[in-house]
């Protein structure tokens, strides 16, 4: 899944100096429940806020207030319903536009959500807060051009805003490129004091980039964070993968499966680390349930793909109706790209050049097999061009990297950005190596790249 938005938690909140209360008795009522706000016991607040709203029912600022408390009680619905009655009171006013846009953003309404924050934009332009839930909105669509637009309005105005720039850290690393991550979040590294979203976008930035030592730092320092969130956790479980702690990580994901017992990514890093166990029982049964909670869901499919191949006893049946699914879904979302055109003018004598994609081009079984027929071609018939799509490296990455014509790293790029190079280099023959695994090549082979494309070994 895209990871979850950080929604301003920048609850607008009027005093009663800004819109005067009056009289003495709704002011006592108002202070009272300004003193439970300040102790966050909102529920009290609403008890003192509705007695003044009897005594002044037409005071727009009191019921705002109301809102406010409880949409901070997580009661979107109830909010909604005091914000209406404030814009019928005052239906200019930014703040209650705003309001009502983290409203129904609790409620996953992100239509309404994003009407209600451009309301608020088109009476206070200058409404930062506003422009940067927009964003999220179009960051979880995946309209990221609008979204990173949005947020560089934002930095034009106020370059060192944090949350603006750890959402454009997460877009970018979403989309693979992970410098622009890195230096989006630099930009910030002096500020930075306790900010967990931050630093998991440091750890999945340099995780991308194959730095184990720097992604173990800022995951450990995201959970010392007294402000960790759930999401956080989340992404930290599946990190753990990578550093080969699959017991720790399942067990974070039970944890979190306790509150969110069908979060479709918390499944899928368990199926992940069960599967990285031995535990392919136990991980098809965890791959399975997620696939009944979304079939739409595609990041699920490699594990539970990977699980059907080696579950004893096998399950042919399951198998066909899987694979015939996520054919279906992964064809829904390629991008857009131009359709493919082969150079028509190829030397017919020339050299065949063969590119190998692989995130697995280190120590590990399949570059054995890849090092066995990267000396075995004739040089005199075939150039071997590397597509490295991961950035792990040791001995085993030179020795290969020795042996090829060129090496072409991929990993840090966009999928759109990646299928354009691949079809400027003008390759005959390209072999995907890692199959139904991650950071496999599939997705760029079915937007086709070569005249001849193959999948083996992975």
């Amino acid at each position: 899944r895209k990871p979850r938005p950080r929604l301003s938690d920048k609850v607008e909140f009027v005093s009663q100096t800004d819109k005067p209360v009056a009289p003495k008795t709704v002011e006592a009522l108002h202070a009272k429940a300004m003193e439970q706000i300040n102790q966050q016991d909102y529920p009290a607040a609403i008890a003192a806020l509705l007695q003044a709203v009897d005594l002044q029912p037409s005071n727009a600022s009191l019921i705002a207030n109301v809102g406010f408390c409880y949409l901070q009680n997580e009661q979107p619905d109830m909010a909604i319903k005091q914000l209406e009655r404030v814009l019928e009171l005052e239906p200019n006013w930014p703040l209650a536009h705003y309001n009502m846009g983290l409203a129904h953003h609790a409620q996953a309404n992100y239509d309404l959500a994003e009407a209600s924050f451009n309301k608020c934009l088109d009476y206070q332009p200058d409404h930062l807060e506003a422009k940067l839930n927009i964003a999220t909105i179009k960051m979880k669509r995946e309209d990221d051009d609008q979204a990173i637009a949005l947020l560089q309005e934002i930095l034009d105005r106020e370059p060192l805003y944090v949350d603006a720039l750890v959402i454009l850290a997460t877009i970018y690393n979403n989309r693979g490129e992970a410098r622009l991550a890195l230096k989006n979040l630099d930009h910030i590294h002096q500020e930075l004091v306790d900010d967990p979203d931050a630093f998991m976008e440091y750890a999945k930035a340099y995780d991308r980039l194959g730095d184990n030592v720097q992604t173990l730092d800022y995951v450990e320092k995201a959970q010392a964070s007294d402000k960790i969130s759930d999401a956080n956790k989340m992404d930290i479980a599946n990190l753990l993968i990578s550093f080969r702690r699959f017991e720790k990580s399942s067990e974070l994901c039970d944890e979190l499966l306790k509150d969110y017992p069908e979060d479709q990514y918390i499944l899928r890093i368990k199926n992940s680390a069960l599967t990285s166990q031995g535990r392919i029982q136990e991980s098809l049964e965890t791959g399975l349930a997620n696939y009944a909670i979304d079939k739409n869901y595609m990041p699920l499919y490699l594990g539970l793909i990977f699980c059907l191949n080696y579950v004893n006893p096998p399950q042919p049946e399951k198998m066909g109706e899987v694979t015939r699914s996520y054919d279906q879904v992964a064809r829904g979302n390629l991008p857009d790209m131009p359709v493919y055109q082969a150079t028509k003018d190829r030397d017919p004598n020339r050299k065949l050049r063969v590119g190998f994609l692989s995130p697995d081009m280190r120590m590990h079984s399949c570059s054995y097999f890849l090092q066995a027929v990267f000396d075995g071609l004739d040089r005199d018939k075939f150039e071997i061009i590397a597509f490295p799509l991961s950035a792990n490296s040791d001995a085993m990455t030179r020795r290969l990297k020795r042996m090829t014509d060129d090496w072409v790293p991929i990993f840090d790029k966009s999928l759109p950005d990646i299928i354009d190079t691949l079809r400027d280099l003008e390759l005959d023959i390209a072999l995907d190596l890692a199959g139904h695994t991650s950071n496999n090549g599939l997705a760029m082979m079915a937007h086709r790249v070569v005249p001849v494309q193959m999948s083996w070994l992975g």
